[in-house]
């Protein structure tokens, strides 16, 4: 408003309530500051919850049209899903994730389901004998170990043929980067996504058959991985580096300085390799610069993958740190052709990479690399062109004694154990397992 003077002068009228309230904002600016901020979170965290119901609401009406044909034809019954819950995943948040996430999506496509919750691994493995066999299908909600100790402890069975036809599904629920999911399609960054897509890959019914590694130790039980097995120093980076977030982004670099100033240099680690090879491959090449996987991903984050190998004939030659030669199934090999000792200092066994031929894929990382290289790697987030790695492809199975002294552990699926010789076998298509593609 406006009020006129004695000259006749317009003059602006002042609302004291306007400069009451600039006044306590410049007099209490740290409150002021902290209120602001309170503001914007409780914002963002409002808008994150409507966009994840929106999400639920979503896949629950998906969910409601497969309610009819959920039903067995053989039998005229629902369909019958166990779902393993291991609620000590993600901090102990697994449950209400499965419960406000998964099980809706199960319970409204007309699913007769039974959640089995263990108590440790050594029981979830024993249940596995307890499953029976009529049942439609199962599903694993937990994180990497989880699915571990379900699939050894299924194909551990003595009647483990029975169960071949009966699919497997997996909900990751675990807070880490799960390579599982990414090869069953369902990976997403927002977590209620990957959980949704998991359980409708379930009520769609949708299956693949995967490729399965049994890593059999020295004085142990067989153990059943789907997607890798790693031993050495990059593995013990990887495993040291969650545990430096409070370096934030230096914590890659924080794990290679860590791992450098515990190590003596140059490293020399025998590793005793044992190859025999799917059909006839060659299998030494170089290695190519564009990666395969995520950047993200577990082993992707520090490999990335080369090509398939040209095929060639050529006979076993280990020199230079090399491993060269054609191994071949169709006749009786002698030890000189399929044996060597390798200097090496990480060594990873993987299986079911999406657009490479078939059978294992073995890369190591030969002691070339010095502390200059490794501080380098963890400078530019583990580029994977830094290292000096080959690989092998087209293997069938692998046997190496890994040196205690380097690495004491090694692990199975991102899980830790303990580091022993060890003999891997490519099983092709031994489980069934839900799948989103």
């Amino acid at each position: 408003t406006e009020q006129t003077g004695s000259r006749g002068y317009s003059t602006p009228k002042i609302n004291m309530v306007d400069v009451g309230l600039l006044y306590t904002l410049r007099k209490h600016w740290k409150k002021s500051f902290a209120a602001s901020l309170a503001f914007c979170w409780g914002t963002s965290y409002a808008a994150r919850k409507f966009r994840e119901n929106l999400h639920r609401r979503k896949y629950c009406r998906e969910a409601m049209l497969y309610a009819e044909e959920s039903m067995n034809s053989a039998t005229g019954r629902p369909r019958t899903i166990y779902v393993f819950l291991n609620p000590h995943a993600a901090g102990g948040k697994a449950r209400k994730r499965f419960e406000k996430n998964a099980a809706p999506l199960l319970h409204l496509a007309g699913m007769d389901v039974t959640v089995v919750e263990p108590s440790s691994r050594e029981q979830l493995r024993l249940l596995m004998d307890y499953i029976p066999n009529d049942i439609d299908g199962l599903a694993v909600a937990g994180g990497r170990g989880t699915m571990l100790e379900v699939v050894s402890g299924l194909l551990a069975r003595k009647d483990k043929e029975r169960l071949l036809n009966v699919p497997v599904g997996y909900i990751p629920l675990g807070e880490n980067q799960n390579d599982i999911a990414t090869l069953l399609g369902v990976h997403d960054d927002n977590k209620v996504i990957e959980t949704c897509k998991a359980a409708m890959a379930v009520v769609k019914a949708q299956t693949r058959l995967v490729d399965i590694m049994q890593v059999q130790p020295q004085g142990g039980n067989s153990v059943f991985a789907m997607h890798a097995v790693e031993w050495g120093m990059l593995r013990d980076v990887d495993e040291r580096s969650p545990k430096l977030w409070w370096t934030w982004k230096m914590k890659c670099f924080a794990a290679c300085l860590e791992v450098v100033m515990k190590r003596h240099w140059p490293i020399s680690a025998v590793v005793r390799l044992h190859c025999s090879s799917v059909q006839e491959t060659t299998l030494s090449r170089e290695r190519q610069q564009e990666p395969h996987m995520s950047p993200r991903s577990l082993f992707g984050r520090h490999l990335s993958w080369a090509q398939t190998a040209s095929t060639q004939s050529s006979d076993s030659n280990f020199a230079n740190n090399e491993l060269k030669g054609t191994m071949r199934t169709d006749m009786e090999l002698s030890p000189s052709e399929t044996e060597g000792s390798l200097d090496c200092v990480n060594v990873t066994v993987q299986c079911n990479k999406l657009g490479l031929s078939p059978g294992l894929l073995v890369s190591h990382c030969s002691p070339k690399m010095d502390r200059r290289t490794l501080l380098q790697y963890g400078l530019q987030h583990k580029k994977s062109g830094l290292l000096p790695v080959q690989d092998l492809t087209e293997i069938k199975s692998v046997q190496f004694t890994p040196d205690e002294k380097l690495s004491p552990w090694m692990s199975i699926d991102g899980e830790r154990y303990e580091s022993r010789p060890v003999t891997i076998l490519w099983i092709p298509g031994r489980l069934r397992m839900f799948c989103a593609i």
